[in-house]
């Protein structure tokens, strides 16, 4: 059996076992190349170069850019990303929003996001012995670029840039969300199959 029919097997085991490891998995891969995972008792090698290309290949540009953007930090795919990001600015936000300081607030927001630091990045958190929303972040995760810097960026207060632009701006932020989940589903099912 070759090396990639193998990777291919044990992928698919991975994907019955817990569909959210081989996420785990393709992302580690995308960022670092010499890790090993550990199923059960047998061991195998993080994905190839190769696997990784052949499941790249099936995104489209978009989605391209933002994943080796994301996780492999190429300055090429960075400058792709941040001409998606300022079409995805000028469609859903309003035109005082349209400066270099916001498109890289926004940019730094999508290819690396911070974590919540009460929930570490999960989101929930214990109390009492019970699994509640994080009410740092209310279960989001990922924490953006406060409300008071982004209202310094275009001259206007906290409250105001609460009130009239908070929305629109994780409306973008949310979309390039989308657009790495449905890239994730697109190698996943590229490897897998």
């Amino acid at each position: 059996m070759s090396k990639a029919q193998y990777i291919k097997n044990m992928i698919k085991k991975i994907c019955l076992d817990d569909d959210t490891k081989i996420e785990e998995r393709i992302l580690s891969s995308l960022s670092c190349k010499s890790q090993s995972y550990t199923l059960g008792m047998s061991t195998f090698g993080a994905l190839t170069q190769s696997d990784l290309n052949m499941a790249m290949s099936t995104l489209n540009k978009k989605q391209s850019a933002l994943i080796y953007a994301k996780y492999q930090s190429c300055p090429t795919h960075i400058g792709i990303l941040k001409q998606y990001v300022i079409l995805s600015m000028q469609i859903n936000l309003p035109s005082k929003l349209h400066t270099s300081q916001i498109t890289e607030y926004l940019l730094n927001d999508i290819v690396s996001p911070k974590k919540c630091r009460t929930c570490k990045g999960v989101g929930e958190v214990t109390i009492d012995n019970k699994r509640v929303v994080c009410p740092a972040c209310d279960g989001s995760p990922n924490v953006t670029t406060s409300q008071v810097k982004l209202g310094q960026a275009v001259g206007v207060s906290q409250p105001v840039w609460s009130r009239n632009y908070h929305k629109p701006y994780m409306h973008v932020i949310e979309h390039f969300e989308s657009v790495q989940t449905a890239a994730i589903a697109k190698m996943k099912k590229r490897l897998i199959h």
